[in-house]
């Protein structure tokens, strides 16, 4: 055995016991011991509904006291500081043009004006809800604080870091438009309350605040979660932050109704932030006793709350995740995860998810494996439930990375073209996204004072999705998806109301379209930035014949879980067959073997036609 053979192994074994720490870890954090006793006990959600049942509702608010409001003049003047400084951060480095000015102000007021329609597909309530809360004079009249509220965190951040990657507020905002309309979506459908009824199974249903007074709770609560510690962070401060700006009016000590309708609005504009954990269509039972009990904990306790509830109370899903084992090999070949092989192998079928908690995972009755479309999320640098983040920690890489592995090219000839761009820069030693450029605007990424200056004579490669070679390389996996359907509703591509369908009829916020992915072309040159992320992570990375689950800390778990899915299956058609690539050297002597035979048996047939036709 050579001293390379050695070090070879000494590396697997490395990787194998790294993975086997990581695998026990996981399972450690992620299934801790759920006995139903044991967590009924600690749910605090169902005590408190028990408890208010049982006793009655709160007659008092407890702990109340008066909240001062603030002067007219410094709310104003708060407000207007708040947007010179979004004004103040594009003032020096905007690279807008006048064309992505005029197609991202077409794209908002297309989008406000169509709101109803919106509402209804990307919304989950009934039909007869007529009322979408926001119309189009409202959400014009808001569409900067809602930009500056929700998503200027996000190019703060990035920027701080040198890794802005989008120098042009106009494209910027526009990539926002999809998430916009989710975040109002979700209140909207939230924020319905049933008053009576007329007539049988017609319930009487109201909203209990105008559209401007969410917009604007909307905007408080955005720019508190971004600029405060979600440890001494409650949805008391919250709510005291709208009373002393004067969006919400105080209720006197008993009118508890109000209170309880009030937190209930700081709840659903905190969650219809949230990307990371799985939005309810139903909004979990926190009752008047349990606001006012737990009212000063922090975010995070309170979201521990909720997650406690949820394990208590697992109830039936319609479509659940496929409970699977984790598989326990340290290594594995790329393609397998590629969408042609999901697809093809696996017959899985590739739905988007704005939820990050369900990426890569499979549902069970829908044979579908679910894709995070909006990785852009991860700039603002906060997370409800745990320590805060932001770009640079490695969930944010890891989701590169598993981008680049379903969407990566399986053919030799697209992996030779792939591998001209991910070697880019590395005989000069220059960073790869100096030496490469998106439909002709620099990448910018997080840069090393060290770093070698660039040649300015450089030959650049350039990632355009409509020219070759980026064209054929994205078509093998990419383009083989449908669109998400919140992007072909923001931006009104190929007649969304026709196309974008929810898995059942009512109270399902998941929805499908068959529209192919390929249509983002019509948006061309302005993609947005959450499908230009997943382009570039495609482009900037290959793999190895085989990869390591190592790299995969955050994901790794998922990752096994579809393996041992795919595992488990067999080919049962000749297609299937050609696509399990799951033991190459196999692959390779069969396919090999069979193409052969049939070369032999084709000139064997050749040799017998021509003594044939000499016999004639």
């Amino acid at each position: 055995m050579t001293d390379q053979d050695v070090v070879k192994s000494l590396c697997e074994l490395t990787a194998s016991v790294q993975d086997l720490c990581n695998t026990i870890n996981s399972e450690y954090k992620f299934q801790p011991n759920k006995s139903r006793v044991e967590l009924k006990a600690r749910d605090v959600i169902l005590n408190t509904i028990l408890e208010q049942r049982s006793k009655g509702q709160p007659e008092k608010i407890m702990d109340w006291e008066e909240v001062k409001p603030t002067p007219i003049c410094e709310i104003e003047m708060k407000n207007k500081q708040y947007a010179k400084k979004y004004e103040d951060f594009w003032k020096d480095i905007d690279e807008s043009t006048q064309l992505e000015k005029e197609t991202t102000i077409q794209a908002y007021t297309s989008a406000f004006s169509r709101f109803e329609e919106i509402y209804r597909l990307i919304g989950w309530c009934d039909a007869d809800d007529e009322d979408p809360m926001f119309d189009k004079p409202v959400l014009t009249e808001s569409r900067d604080l809602l930009i500056e509220s929700i998503f200027g965190i996000e190019a703060y951040q990035m920027s701080r870091f040198g890794e802005f990657s989008e120098k042009s507020r106009m494209l910027f905002e526009l990539s926002r438009l999809p998430r916009l309309l989710i975040i109002l979506v979700r209140i909207a459908c939230r924020q319905i309350y049933v008053v009576g009824a007329c007539g049988p199974k017609k319930p009487i249903k109201k909203r209990m605040f105008d559209a401007f007074t969410v917009v604007r709770v909307l905007a408080i609560v955005a720019r508190k979660l971004k600029g405060f510690n979600m440890t001494s962070l409650s949805m008391e401060k919250l709510l005291h932050q709208c009373y002393t700006r004067q969006v919400l009016k105080q209720p006197g000590d008993s009118d508890v109704d109000t209170y309880h309708k009030q937190f209930d609005l700081i709840y659903d504009c905190m969650t219809a932030l949230d990307f990371t954990r799985k939005f309810r269509e139903i909004r979990e039972p926190l009752c008047s006793l349990f606001y006012m009990r737990y009212k000063s904990d922090s975010i995070h306790m309170l979201f521990e709350h909720v997650r406690i509830h949820e394990d208590a109370t697992i109830g039936i899903d319609p479509y659940p995740e496929l409970p699977l084992e984790q598989n326990m090999d340290s290594m594995f070949h790329p393609d397998i995860f590629a969408i042609p092989y999901l697809r093809e192998f696996g017959q899985l079928n590739i739905e988007w998810t704005d939820c990050l908690d369900e990426h890569l995972k499979i549902y069970a009755n829908r044979n579908a494996i679910r894709v995070f479309a909006h990785p852009t999320f991860f700039y603002n640098g906060i997370d409800l439930h745990q320590d805060k983040r932001d770009f640079m920690e490695s969930t944010y890489l890891e989701l590169s990375l598993t981008y680049a592995l379903l969407f990566r090219p399986i053919s030799s000839v697209n992996l030779r073209r792939l591998g001209q761009y991910v070697t880019a820069g590395e005989n000069q030693q220059i960073p790869w996204n100096n030496c490469v450029t998106f439909n002709g605007h620099p990448i910018h990424r997080f840069t090393l004072p060290e770093d070698k200056e660039v040649n300015n004579n450089l030959k650049l490669l350039s990632i355009n999705p409509l020219q070759s070679p980026t064209k054929e390389i994205l078509s093998e996996s990419f383009y083989r998806c449908s669109l998400p359907p919140s992007t072909q509703v923001a931006f009104d591509i190929a007649n969304p109301f026709r196309a974008v369908k929810g898995f059942t009829k009512r109270w399902d916020q998941h929805k499908v379209t068959p529209t192919s992915m390929k249509h983002i072309l019509d948006l061309a040159p302005n993609y947005p930035e959450d499908l230009k992320f997943m382009i570039i992570s495609v482009m900037e990375k290959n793999f190895a014949d085989m990869e390591s689950f190592v790299q995969f800390p955050y994901f790794a778990p998922r990752l096994r879980r579809l393996k041992t899915y795919l595992d488990s299956r067999q080919p049962r058609t000749i297609r299937q067959l050609w696509y399990d690539r799951r033991d190459y050297r196999s692959w390779c002597i069969f396919w090999g073997a069979g193409f052969l035979g049939g070369f032999v048996l084709l000139c064997m047939l050749v040799i017998l036609f021509v003594q044939l036709v000499s016999l004639v």
